[in-house]
């Protein structure tokens, strides 16, 4: 019991540093789109955005950092040729294969509150969804 606690305390420590170095916690969209909703129970102080899309490039994951809605669909685009993967930390959601072009979506878990952590294995860019 006392190990959860301690994990959840550290997953929020890490979600709030990593919203304050990537300006979120001021209040705005991670994604500075326009479709942000706002949600009494956010802990960023932020929003959440309902649907949303991440950019992936030699450069890494743009954003790398998003809040959605549980039940949200994310869609990854591949906007180079080198080859990337999506992969995430946890073995709860299902991984990307290596590909060069085309897109890879899920549909986030019902799962408040949780942190998934993932990244490209060829590259090691790496990022974050969190579930408002």
């Amino acid at each position: 019991m006392k190990n959860s606690h301690v994990k959840r305390n550290v997953r929020w420590m890490v979600t709030a540093l990593a919203l304050a170095l990537t300006g979120c916690a001021e209040g705005g969209s991670p994604t500075g789109g326009s479709d942000a909703v706002g949600d009494a129970n956010d802990p960023t102080g932020g929003g959440s955005v309902a649907t949303t899309a991440v950019d992936v490039s030699l450069m890494g994951f743009a954003p790398p950092n998003i809040i959605v809605a549980s039940g949200a669909e994310v869609t990854w685009t591949w906007i180079d040729t080198g080859p990337h993967n999506v992969t995430f930390t946890d073995g709860l959601i299902g991984d990307s294969q290596n590909q060069t072009e085309g897109d890879y979506k899920i549909t986030i878990p019902p799962a408040p509150g949780w942190l998934f952590t993932y990244r490209c294995t060829i590259h090691d860019h790496r990022g974050f969804i969190y579930v408002s």
